[in-house]
This record gives structure tokens, C-alpha cells and sequence, in this order.
């Protein structure tokens, strides 16, 4: 099969936009299919990348309003071509909860659980949903696992009903951690609950799923030691070239992420640590701070200089004014994030601008990097300091693992590779269905 024959249909929370990470990873991951031989069902995001030729968005609160007024919900338009790029204003924000009126509903076990009863009840699963689906006529499913139950069940109903092989693409790791949520602190009957739905959800993918693919080796090893489904490991794809570093004053560390889960206590050890080196370095932080009281604990730090949000087409000049690149994990996060992998860090290995990463070794990512050579670790604030102060005084030494950066962006981390990989995985699933 070539891959002009290939049609895949996507299941994904986000539709395939670069404006958000898994958007992101999936366009780079289908990036040799062309646009018509894409749709996807979501449940938010805009179709106006123009890697896909249609999506069908079902928000979850066009999924509420389907059960509580059906005639309202069938007059909304759901369906999306490549060519429609602007959001119509008959469609809400696809918020991640449904609202009723102003009031947004709490992202919490309990809400999650009737949520989940919402999306099953199907009132949304409509005859244009199945002709949008017939229509396209796919002969492929790729699903984007995350922590919500229904979405496994769609995938399911539809695989059966239309006949279609499935590949499974997981990035995350709820179904086997204590708590889903860093937020859940005890076990609850919710939190039990929803666990439950999503453990017998991923059970029962893993007996129609044709394969899962992971995005790192450690994802694929810890599910392998439970789901025994064929497996594969594609790591998160980068377009970064090799950038020129651009002359600035001092020397500069650029964080440039996302600040939340408990960031902003690492950011603060590397801030004091440049302080005490040099009062000429700087610490520049691009994000969103999760509570103005954090930004204003963070920014009162001399070394800091915020930034505020930056758009990603954005992000490559902000990198070529570094010396370092920064990417950091709470150590109170070990557990909850023990399966994190961040995009900046397919973006910092293929930058040629030298890494950083202050975080515990315990995590898969830290030993990933350090065993290639492909950043300097600190997971000590006395470390840190040993590291920027030879990084200040020596460029030799700063540069020094940039080679190693590249060589392993280059085997695992391109994005024309990864994207073959993927296609013809998708390739051999549509031509031997179970």
C-alpha cells in the first residue's frame, strides 16, 4: 500500500493544530500523508493547519447539550473542511469541561465521572457523524490515548462499527499510576471510579488494538509488563534547525515552557544559584505563571528577567539570544510526572544552542539524556552551581555536549523519520487487519 492509499482517521482530544503540544506531535508524526487523506473526530481546537481535510468537533458542552436539548445540538454545524479556517460563530470555545452558564465546572474525579457518563450516554452520535465518517471512508484508526474512559469507548464503537484496524498512540501514563492527577491526594470513590473505567476502557483496547505506540522507551516497557498487544517507541519529532546564536549582553539561561506542576521551585534554585555567580546573568522566563502570587515570589528574585507568553513561531529567536537552554522538574512531581516528556526537549537537542536540565536522575527523561551525553544534568543546587559557573567561565565547556545533542536528536527525534515510522506502521496495520 502506498501512501496515497493510506486514510486514516484520528481520535484525539485536540484537533491537528501546532498552536498545542499533541497537536503538534501528531502533524509532525502524519507529516508524508497528505492533507485529504486525514480527517479526525475531536473534542476541541481549530481545523486550520491544513494537514487535515476535515475534522468533526463535538465539544463536551455540545456533548451535554445533546442530552439535555437535542434540538439546539442537531442545529450546530460539527463538521470542519481544511478549507474553512476561521472558527464560525455559532461554535462556543471548546473548553476542556462543559459550562452551564458562566460558571466552568472544576476539572475533578467527580466531574470527570459525569462527564464520562455525558460523552456515553451517545446522544451526540449522530447519522451525520456516521456519514462523516462513511463518507471519508477510512481504512485506518490512529487514537491519541489521554485520561478520559469515552474516548477509549468511541474509538472502540467506531473501529467495530465501520470495520477498521487500530493503532493506539500514548504519550501518557494514568492508567498506571496511584493517583491520575497530582490533585488527588487519597483514594476516593470518584477517584476509584474513574480509575476503574479507564483501567477496563484500556483493557479492552488493548484485545481490538492491532498496536500501541509510545512515545518513549520507558512508556513502552512499563505497559508492556501488563498489555502484551504489539508494541513500537517513536519519540516526540522536531522541526528545529541548527540555529546561530545571536550576540547579546551577559549570559542568559531561557526557560521556555510551561510553568505549572510545581516548576516555578526548580526555576527559583537556578535563579539563585546565577545570582551568586554572576550579577551579569540573567534567567529568562517565557510561559504562564499558574497564580500571580508565584510570578511575583519568582520575579522578585534579582536574576529573573519574565518574558511572559511568547507564540511558538516565536520561540527559535528567543533561543539563539541563549547560552543555555533550561528545562527543569520539581522533584515533588517525581511520581505524578515520572513519564513526562516534555517537546521543548526535541526542540533544545536539535537547537545546537547547549542544555540544560536541573531535575531528579530518577526520572526517565534525566537518565534518557544523560546516558547519551546529550545535556548537563544538576539535580542539586551545589551541582547547578558547579555547572554554570564552568559554563560562564569556559565556552569549550558549554558547547561540549552539543554534538551528542544533535547525533541523538538525528536518530530519535527527526521528523521525516519518525513520520515514516509511524506511516508505515499505519501501512501494515491497514493491509493485515485482525
Amino acid at each position: 500500500m502506498e501512501n496515497s492509499s493510506l486514510r486514516i482517521l484520528i481520535v484525539s482530544n485536540e484537533a491537528l493544530n501546532p498552536a498545542s503540544s499533541n497537536g503538534r506531535t501528531m502533524m509532525k508524526m502524519l507529516s508524508g500523508i497528505p492533507a485529504d487523506n486525514i480527517a479526525s473526530f475531536c473534542l476541541r481546537g481549530n481545523n486550520d493547519s491544513g494537514t487535515c481535510s476535515q475534522c468533526y468537533i463535538v465539544s463536551d458542552r455540545d456533548a451535554l447539550q445533546a442530552v439535555l436539548n437535542p434540538r439546539a445540538f442537531s442545529k450546530q454545524r460539527h463538521l470542519r473542511t481544511k478549507y474553512e479556517n476561521e472558527r464560525s460563530d455559532d461554535r462556543p470555545e471548546n473548553k476542556d469541561l462543559p459550562t452551564l452558564g458562566e460558571k466552568k465546572i472544576q476539572r475533578n474525579c467527580k466531574n470527570m465521572v459525569i462527564r464520562d457518563l455525558i460523552w456515553r450516554t451517545y446522544r451526540w452520535w449522530t447519522k451525520e457523524f456516521e456519514t462523516f465518517v462513511r463518507t471519508f471512508s477510512p481504512n485506518v484508526l490512529l487514537f491519541q490515548a489521554g485520561d478520559a474512559p469515552f474516548m477509549f469507548r468511541i474509538s472502540i464503537r467506531i473501529a467495530k462499527k465501520f470495520k477498521l484496524p487500530v493503532v493506539v498512540f500514548n504519550t501518557e501514563n494514568y492508567v498506571l499510576k496511584k493517583f491520575m492527577y497530582s490533585s488527588v491526594t487519597r483514594q476516593t470513590i470518584w477517584h476509584w471510579i474513574l480509575k476503574r473505567r479507564l483501567q477496563k476502557a484500556y483493557n479492552s483496547m488493548d484485545k481490538i488494538a492491532n498496536c500501541f505506540v509510545y512515545a518513549t522507551d520507558y512508556l513502552r516497557q512499563e505497559y508492556s509488563k501488563i498489555y502484551h498487544c504489539q508494541s513500537h517507541t517513536i519519540y516526540g519529532a522536531t522541526d528545529m534547525p541548527l540555529l546561530e546564536e545571536i550576540p547579546h549582553d551577559g549570559f542568559v539561561v531561557s526557560y521556555i515552557g510551561n510553568l505549572g506542576v510545581g516548576r516555578h521551585k526548580p526555576l527559583m534554585d537556578v535563579a539563585h544559584v546565577i545570582e551568586e555567580i554572576s550579577p551579569d546573568a540573567k534567567l529568562r522566563i517565557f510561559g504562564n505563571f499558574p497564580s500571580d502570587s508565584i510570578k511575583n515570589e519568582v520575579c522578585a528574585i534579582p536574576s529573573v528577567e519574565y518574558q511572559g507568553i511568547i507564540p511558538y513561531d516565536k520561540v527559535k529567536q528567543e533561543m539563539q539570544k541563549s547560552d543555555l537552554l533550561l528545562h527543569c522538574e520539581s522533584k515533588d512531581e517525581l511520581q505524578d510526572l515520572i513519564a513526562a516528556f516534555s517537546t521543548k526537549i526535541s526542540d533544545s537537542l536539535a537547537s545546537g544552542i547547549p542544555f540544560l536540565v536541573y531535575a531528579d536522575r530518577n526520572f526517565p527523561f534525566v537518565k534518557y539524556l544523560e546516558e547519551h551525553g546529550a545535556a548537563f544534568v544538576a539535580e542539586s543546587p551545589s551541582e547547578l552551581k558547579e555547572i554554570l559557573r564552568n559554563c560562564m567561565e569556559s565556552d569549550s565547556f558549554r558547547k561540549k555536549n552539543v554534538k551528542a545533542a544533535r547525533a541523538l536528536s538525528e536518530a530519535n527525534h527527526n521528523t521525516l523519520r519518525n513520520s515514516e515510522k509511524m506511516i508505515n506502521i499505519l501501512i501494515n496495520t491497514a493491509e493485515h487487519m485482525k
